[in-house]
């Protein structure tokens, strides 16, 4: 029998979430008292979610909600970068499920694109004190996409007229692509993530 949960690589330690209002805040909240590094919070639904600057984020019920915790000893000025590692992991997990003529793209600092429509982004949290700690969120438009949105979006479903991704399979491939993104950013630098950018 299929498992519901994902099967992750063993730096990462699964929290499952059915219903959250707001994701980000759940991750800082459990980082700064002292979640351990790796911990995956995964959310089948938000209800107040938010992206940049604190603006509404539409999340659907059948989209990937995730956010991973890190406790970094690189220093602060780079915290930053791990932006691009992530946004470029979740590109390279999506690039393994999607049509291959399909027009996938980045919007800097922290979009993904299919045909210039936006349907996934990447956001950072991280401490104001002496301990620190990373909030690494993604949210992906899988089966939906907001009908009344500034900036034009789409989803996975809607750009291949139906797909049977779902959260599970990409956060799997997402979860095995970060850490392959992290560690080549940790041996090459920032260079390498432009590269793929």
């Amino acid at each position: 029998m299929t498992s519901t949960y994902p099967e992750l690589p063993a730096a990462f330690e699964l929290r499952y979430l059915d219903e959250i209002q707001n994701l980000r805040q759940r991750c800082a909240q459990l980082a700064g008292e002292g979640a351990s590094e790796g911990t995956i919070l995964w959310a089948k639904n938000q209800t107040s979610a938010q992206g940049r600057c604190h603006q509404a984020w539409d999340s659907g019920i059948n989209n990937l909600h995730c956010s991973i915790i890190l406790q970094p000893e690189f220093p602060r000025s780079q915290y930053g970068e791990i932006a691009l590692v992530a946004i470029v992991a979740l590109g390279n997990a999506l690039a393994t499920h999607l049509t291959p003529m399909i027009a996938l793209g980045y919007k800097w600092p922290n979009d993904l694109l299919i045909a210039g429509h936006k349907f996934a982004a990447v956001w950072l949290d991280a401490s104001t004190d002496s301990k620190p700690w990373l909030c690494v969120t993604v949210s992906v438009n899988i089966q939906s996409s907001p009908e009344d949105f500034s900036i034009p979006a789409m989803s996975v479903a809607e750009a291949e007229g139906g797909t049977e991704l779902n959260s599970k399979t990409l956060l799997e491939t997402y979860a095995r692509q970060f850490i392959t993104q992290i560690n080549t950013w940790s041996e090459r630098g920032m260079a390498a993530m432009v590269d793929q950018w």
